[in-house]
């Protein structure tokens, strides 16, 4: 599983294919943390031909939302790499216009609109 969205990079050059999947997932039960890390490339073609990722996302769980999310695994059987893309998208943490209200911002997640690609 991946995700495909549209992202402009530092330099404004928009990327409408970009295409992001977890690379790393790293689980500390003892310490009830875990920190995930998303790669994203120009395009899905681009991660097949291992050409440079055009970025990175990290995502860092603890405490009380890592019980329940490792819960999740344990009970209902969840994979772990599941569980990462439903923290991505419900981790709002990009800053943006408010389409209702141009004069404010809003947080959404990094992952908002993007489609589920294999």
């Amino acid at each position: 599983m991946a995700k495909k969205r549209l992202y402009i990079d530092e330099r404004g050059i928009e990327l409408p294919e970009s295409y992001w999947r977890v690379t790393q997932i790293e689980v500390y039960v003892p310490n009830k943390s875990a920190r995930i890390q998303f790669t994203g490339y120009k395009d899905q073609a681009a991660r097949l031909e291992n050409k440079a990722p055009i970025g990175h996302k990290t995502y860092v769980v603890s405490g009380q939302q890592f019980e329940f999310w490792y819960a999740k695994h344990l009970i209902e059987g969840i994979n772990i790499a599941q569980i990462s893309y439903e923290i991505a998208t419900g981790t709002f943490d990009e800053e943006v216009t408010d389409p209702e209200n141009p004069e404010q911002k809003v947080k959404v997640s990094f992952f908002d609109g993007a489609e589920d690609v294999l």
